[in-house]
């Protein structure tokens, strides 16, 4: 058990007049006590640590009196009602006047220097007013920063289950059936969002998508484009190896197609495509975007949004054997590191996007 109070020997070493003074202190005396719980009144003695409940009321705690330099006391506050430090006759950061803390679970060192200084209570260690303190600022605990894959999203569909994880435009189903997370078309199926009206290229837009593409001949893989009409806003399609990103334009002017390889159909790709006022692109994976300028913007129509077909007629279905596991858009363009993200090393980023 530590001792209360120091043991200490003085022992002179020497002739008269030159003798050398030793103070030996009992090394027990370093040793921290055990945590105390404390909910009223109370004076501290040396190497004391307590926690001071005061969630019911505030207290006050007096330092332990005849203070001696490095003489300590260890203080964890458990509330937000005041607990008054009262010097006890000294002095707390150079000040008379106790110091009242504020702060839930305030740490405080208070060491005892000298009578100039008094009873230092370290900085950073507390929140309090009084006794030539100040009030320090308590670190917050932070609050977990939503993925910037949040921002901007109009739709994503997990298409394990067809719901839309963003909004309300949920696909409506027809042929297409789910297994372990996966939609799988038949050859004759497909998925649609009728009047997709909210994922329109108005301005910036996003399209992104997971696919495993079985070998086919030419196929719509995700578009906004009826194949019977003049309703034709953007439509990336798939023919062999090549994925295309196709718009028509505003001013009726003809439209625009950029293209990219997939590579081998063994595996599942990231495709990404952004249309902007100026400018389309196209990416594969985490491969190097291929883009192009354009002259006038997308053109912005109220056909229906459909994976695995065309609109209108339904034609040029993706083969059987096709999977997809997510599809998203979004309003705005997406970074080269959120598109490293959702392609996740080839598994995908699902939302939430943890």
């Amino acid at each position: 058990m530590p001792l209360r109070n120091p043991l200490r020997i003085t022992i002179t070493i020497g002739s008269p007049g030159a003798e050398e003074v030793l103070t030996v202190i009992d090394g027990e005396d370093d040793m921290p006590q055990n945590w105390q719980l404390r909910s009223n009144d109370y004076t501290a003695q040396n190497r004391d640590r307590v926690i001071a409940d005061v969630t019911a009321a505030g207290f006050e705690l007096k330092l332990p009196p005849g203070a001696r330099y490095g003489d300590e006391v260890e203080v964890l506050i458990d509330g937000t009602n005041p607990l008054t430090i009262n010097p006890n006759g000294a002095k707390v950061n150079g000040a008379v006047a106790p110091l009242a803390v504020t702060s839930d679970r305030a740490k405080l060192e208070i060491v005892y220097k000298d009578d100039a200084r008094g009873w230092l209570v370290g900085a950073g260690s507390t929140a309090g007013t009084g006794g030539g303190g100040t009030e320090p600022t308590p670190t917050p605990t932070p609050t977990p920063t939503p993925s910037s894959l949040l921002t901007g999203l109009s739709a994503f569909w997990k298409l394990g289950d067809l719901k839309d994880e963003a909004n309300n435009s949920n696909l409506i189903n027809s042929g297409v059936t789910f297994a372990n997370g996966e939609a799988s078309f038949n050859g004759s199926s497909f998925l649609y969002t009728p009047n997709a009206v909210g994922l329109q290229a108005s301005t910036e837009l996003t399209i992104a998508f997971m696919a495993k593409i079985a070998p086919s001949g030419y196929c719509a893989l995700f578009s906004k484009w009826e194949s019977n009409g003049t309703k034709t806003d953007y439509l990336i399609d798939f023919y062999g190896t090549t994925v295309q990103l196709n718009i028509a334009k505003s001013d009726n002017s003809a439209g625009t197609t950029i293209a990219a390889s997939v590579g081998t159909l063994d595996n599942y790709h990231l495709i990404v495509a952004k249309i902007t006022p100026n400018s389309i692109s196209l990416r594969v994976d985490n491969g190097t975007p291929v883009t192009s300028q354009i002259t006038a913007s997308c053109r912005v129509t109220d056909c229906d949004l459909t994976l695995g077909s065309f609109g209108g007629t339904r034609d040029h279905k993706v083969s059987a054997g096709t999977l997809y596991k997510f599809a998203g858009v979004w309003k705005r363009v997406l970074t080269d590191e959120e598109e490293t993200k959702l392609w996740n090393n080839g598994s995908g980023l699902e939302h939430p996007f943890s």
